[in-house]
């Protein structure tokens, strides 16, 4: 009769988490496994009618960003890295920023008076460090990055596949490579310094383009190498500027409007 009863909770347990996660646990293992195995292999069944064996694209995906932003955020990543951009960052542009500083806070005591002006000043100061900060983390790049690159990749690729074909590479890909990464986090408690932080920061991003590349190679096979390569090399060289353009123009943006509001409020 207990065993009836245990067994009976652990089904009970069982499907309360499926409905409140939306997918089976075996799904989930089944998905990680054939993504770190058979990757390519893996999404093509997805995409060509295996929907019932695999969790969908979208929902891994965000699982795994989950996942990724809890992980680095109890890791300390995150803050270490922004720690060292705003070091970097200063050394660098410490005398320009200076002097933006300093005239901000002349025009802003010109119209408030030295009190409010210095104070909105400092706010202003504040918030768009805060913005710089969280454009400069891995979770506000990849934020940033997300639409443009699937974007560009839906430009190179859309001859060879369906839009959704794409979309579910995309996520896929995307979600198992941010996964693949995590076990370098665990480096960082043990080694703290500054040489363990870049090569996590730079060899984490480098695993996930190799990862993607060599996925990329199996699940498109109909195209030719010389065409696939050039396509794929493109796509990631572009994705890379369009960041770098998305980003300056958000910063640039953020800028002006702070400026603009600590101006009239």
């Amino acid at each position: 009769m207990s065993d009836e009863s245990s067994d009976h909770s652990k089904s009970e347990l069982k499907e309360t988490l499926t409905d409140l996660i939306g997918f089976e646990f075996k799904k989930l293992w089944l998905t990680i496994k054939g993504l770190t195995l058979q990757p390519a292999k893996t999404i093509k069944a997805y995409c060509y009618g295996d929907r019932k064996k695999f969790v969908s694209p979208i929902t891994y995906f965000l699982l795994c960003a989950s996942v990724s932003y809890f992980l680095t955020s109890q890791s300390g990543i995150d803050e270490r890295s922004k720690k060292m951009g705003k070091q970097i960052a200063s050394e660098t542009f410490s005398i320009s920023e200076a002097k933006q500083d300093s005239g901000y806070l002349r025009l802003y005591i010109k119209k408030w008076g030295l009190e409010k002006g210095t104070a909105n000043s400092l706010e202003r100061k504040e918030a768009q460090a805060s913005v710089e900060a969280f454009l400069e983390s891995q979770n506000g790049r990849l934020l940033m990055g997300l639409p443009s690159s699937l974007l560009l990749f839906w430009l190179f690729f859309r001859k060879f596949k369906r839009f959704s074909q794409n979309l579910f590479f995309f996520l896929y890909t995307d979600a198992q490579g941010s996964l693949l990464t995590l076990p370098l986090l665990l480096v960082l408690p043990v080694y703290s310094g500054t040489i363990a932080l870049m090569t996590i920061t730079l060899v984490g991003p480098l695993f996930s383009v190799l990862y993607f590349l060599f996925v990329a190679k199996h699940f498109y096979d109909e195209i030719d190498s010389s065409n696939f390569w050039w396509r794929i090399i493109t796509y990631i060289l572009s994705s890379i500027l369009a960041l770098m353009i998305w980003i300056s123009f958000i910063g640039f943006a953020t800028e002006a409007f702070l400026g603009w509001y600590y101006w009239y409020f």
